[in-house]
């Protein structure tokens, strides 16, 4: 179960976020790295990323909702960002501070480490889901 909230006193499921959500992610396959305080940094694979945040997988990390950290994409950083919700080892998070549109270009542009047929059957398997609908 997808666990949120922190000690806001409430819990809400990462679908929550997912209505809430103020730009579609991108879908990528890139490598970033994360750090807590004067932790030891953790790389991380980024599954998706828009302005506003990202979401990642961190097989081995306790990060837990509210938790504050800063990230690397690729070269890219570092970013401010803080956990918003964790459901297993997929961690979703929120930039402090937007990225800025040509940044945020760059990242799915030139980080992206998927092979062209990854892409196309991640395409085709999301416009089938919206036949669905």
């Amino acid at each position: 179960m997808p666990t949120t909230g922190g000690e806001r006193g409430y819990s809400m499921g990462k679908e929550f976020f997912d209505d809430q959500r103020k730009d579609d992610r991108r879908d990528i396959g890139a490598w970033g790295r994360y750090r807590t305080g004067r932790g030891v940094a953790r790389d991380v694979q980024i599954l998706d990323v828009n302005m506003f945040g990202c979401r990642f997988r961190d097989k081995f990390g306790n990060l837990v909702p509210d938790n504050h950290i800063t990230m690397k994409i690729g070269n890219i950083g570092p970013i401010l960002t803080h956990i918003r919700w964790r459901d297993g080892a997929i961690v979703g998070t929120e930039f402090e501070e937007p990225l800025y549109g040509a940044v945020l270009d760059h990242i799915t542009r030139y980080f992206d480490e998927r092979t062209a047929e990854e892409k196309a059957r991640i395409a085709e398997a999301r416009a089938a889901d919206a036949d669905d609908f």
